[in-house]
């Protein structure tokens, strides 16, 4: 009788230390996607990716999202808190107000394009993010 309790403590121990490989595997995948408010530079913003900082001369807490990425909901890590912006794809991308792409005042950032301080009036307000050809295609 002994044995199975031991067996079945063995088993829970393999099970809890099963949940916590996966929470880590979890963590560390979304750590490649955005990262935690500390800070990052603007030479950490990986080619092939859309990075974004909460604060103007990309300073403040940041979401590096790579290039086949479609955000129709930023999240509310970044949800109407980004200010400066390096598209470092060869695909345009177009920045909405609201969630779902949708929202007037769309930012267009070209292929390769960084803003240090976002001055139009979409400061602050993103909510969504899609690839596009051209600026006529963030409608």
């Amino acid at each position: 009788m002994s044995g199975n309790v031991a067996g079945s403590g063995l088993d829970w121990l393999r099970r809890i230390a099963a949940a916590g490989a996966a929470v880590t595997l979890a963590t560390v995948g979304v750590v490649t996607v955005h990262s935690s408010p500390a800070q990052a530079h603007l030479q950490d913003c990986p080619d092939n990716y859309v990075c974004i900082w909460g604060d103007a001369n990309y300073q403040g807490r940041y979401l590096f999202v790579p290039h086949v990425a479609v955000m129709s909901n930023i999240g509310s890590f970044m949800n109407d808190l980004a200010s400066s912006y390096w598209n470092r794809t060869p695909t345009g991308m177009c920045f909405y107000r609201h969630t779902n792409f949708t929202g007037h005042d769309s930012l267009y950032v070209h292929p390769g394009q960084s803003i240090p301080r976002d001055q139009w009036s979409t400061n602050d307000t993103i909510s969504s993010f899609r690839p596009a050809a051209t600026n006529d295609d963030c409608v």
